[in-house]
């Protein structure tokens, strides 16, 4: 806090007006695992807007200086070469445990209009802990549909979103950033977490996220297929075996009823349904 309110009283019970040094104030502890910055193209007009305008929405901090509201603001204000901030000093949730603080965040960041879908998605995901669902646990099909008519958008992509919401947050920023197609992302997701922060350490590095995303679920796919007994070099990535199964396919539907025996139990159906069921695997590409 700025030394000129030192001397003051602790308030109590309601939100108070003042200015503080940046250097005391710090970050909400689960704001980079639940938002992460703004998008480098959108920090930079918040940067600007603040230059020329002012800062014309205070944050509001909690009496130890934990950042509440305003983290992107806050470091806007930093970097412009800032060293005090005018805040909200919300004493009212002095009282506040870790659930009502977290709701609190959470809720107020639904109204950000730099969010992203997936943003929207984990953060209506994360509301729902509070009916006792963890982010890792199945979500049921009828709050999958409550989230998807919320944000206006379709069950089958609050489902992938939701996936991609447990993967870690470098992954996530690269889907926002359009570096890494949602299905790709899913499939990161069904990896072990330790190849996941693998990737996410690769991609924080600078590397291209498509590119790590792809030399990982091909080397998932190979271990797969070590682990079951095949050889690497004969291991079929999905694509290839899908291609496989349309020719076959299309070799079945060229042939008379006739030209099979009876003990032939393999049936174009079976075939195309399995085809059917990579696809869906593959995200539909």
């Amino acid at each position: 806090m700025s030394e000129d309110y030192d001397n003051e009283p602790e308030r109590v019970g309601e939100p108070a007006y003042e200015t503080w040094f940046i250097a005391d104030l710090r970050p909400y502890a689960r704001n980079s695992e639940l938002f992460g910055d703004l998008p480098e193209a959108d920090f930079a007009q918040l940067v600007e807007s603040i230059h020329e305008h002012g800062l014309e929405s205070p944050p509001e901090i909690l009496p130890d200086g934990t950042i509440l509201r305003g983290h992107q603001r806050v470091r806007a204000c930093e970097q412009l070469g800032y060293e005090e901030v005018d805040c909200w000093v919300r004493y009212d949730l002095v009282d506040a445990d870790a659930e009502e603080l977290l709701q609190f965040v959470l809720r107020d960041n639904t109204r950000r209009r730099q969010m992203t879908l997936l943003d929207r998605v984990r953060i209506a995901h994360e509301l729902l802990r509070a009916q006792g669902l963890g982010l890792r646990s199945r979500v049921p099909e009828s709050e999958r549909e409550r989230i998807a008519k919320s944000l206006g958008t379709s069950t089958r992509t609050v489902t992938r979103l939701l996936a991609v919401a447990r993967t870690p947050m470098a992954v996530q920023q690269a889907v926002n950033a359009g570096q890494l197609p949602i299905a790709t992302a899913g499939k990161i997701a069904g990896l072990s977490n330790v190849r996941q922060a693998e990737i996410a350490k690769q991609i924080e590095d600078g590397a291209a996220a498509k590119e790590v995303a792809a030399k990982a679920l091909v080397g998932g796919y190979r271990r797969a297929a070590q682990r079951s007994g095949a050889s690497a070099e004969s291991t079929q990535s999905p694509r290839d075996i899908r291609a496989s199964l349309q020719r076959l396919i299309d070799e079945i539907q060229r042939l008379s009823p006739r030209a099979f025996k009876p003990r032939v139990k393999l049936h174009p159906g079976a075939l195309r349904e399995a085809a059917a069921q990579l696809n869906k695997f593959l995200g539909g590409e």
